[in-house]
């Protein structure tokens, strides 16, 4: 076992990347009953979904994974890790990437857990008929700030712990963690696919969850969605 001070800060400093992720997905508040839940809500059925299950299941796995590939030396893990010539150094010590990787996560995660602390009881996985319409701390520079930090956070993390050279390549073929289309990676593309498709599924959320806030609180919403961006201050 590793005990070096750049190995112990890493892994501490991956669980705390693993931590914030988990807590982005664990919901703030219990589903609001039926009545008070919006007629339309399809990323409902995405949190319900297995898919989403199994989704996470193997994304926290791969998670502790790296750490343990981390902190104990290859002869250590070979007969957990069948194909260590796989891994990429990049991804299991400190270096520009896992360090801009890890910054990230360390800013996105705090603003969602930020998010869910500003909308209270009103932030939860379900759309529902809010209190009242919140329009101040991070609301009042953004409509919907939890989304682009969940987005990143997730992109991020898999972009770290799900790549070719990561832990999965552990059990995966040579052939595969060296393959690439049009000179890049194909984990790269994987994760693109990944991030278009969340950016749908956040896309559909933000649709209805604004029909929704232009039917409760009408001209009010109205004037606030004029003067704030949707993700990013000034941007978009």
């Amino acid at each position: 076992m590793d005990l070096s001070l750049p190995t112990l800060s890493l892994a501490t400093a991956f669980l705390t990347a693993i931590y914030l992720i988990f807590r982005s997905y664990t919901p703030p508040n219990p589903a609001p009953p039926k009545a008070k839940q919006w007629k339309t809500d399809t990323l409902n059925s995405h949190h319900q979904s297995a898919r989403k299950r199994y989704g996470l299941a193997i994304l926290f796995s791969s998670c502790f994974y790296h750490v343990l590939l981390i902190l104990f030396p290859p002869t250590f893990m070979s007969p957990f890790c069948p194909h260590p010539e796989n891994l990429s150094s990049k991804l299991f010590t400190w270096s520009p990437y896992t360090a801009f990787c890890l910054i990230l996560i360390g800013a996105a995660g705090p603003i969602r857990l930020l998010a869910y602390a500003q909308l209270g009881r009103d932030f939860t996985f379900q759309l529902a008929r809010p209190r009242g319409l919140v329009k101040t701390g991070l609301y009042a520079y953004v409509r919907h700030p939890s989304y682009p930090a969940l987005f990143g956070a997730h992109l991020v993390a898999a972009g770290l712990f799900m790549r070719w050279g990561g832990a999965v390549g552990c059990f995966g073929p040579g052939w595969l963690v060296r393959s690439t289309v049009f000179g890049v990676g194909t984990d790269v593309w994987a994760l693109s696919v990944m991030g278009v498709m969340m950016f749908g599924l956040f896309g559909v959320r933000v649709m209805e969850e604004e029909d929704m806030l232009r039917s409760e609180f009408g001209a009010e919403y109205e004037e606030y969605a004029k003067r704030t961006k949707r993700f990013l201050p000034g941007i978009i």
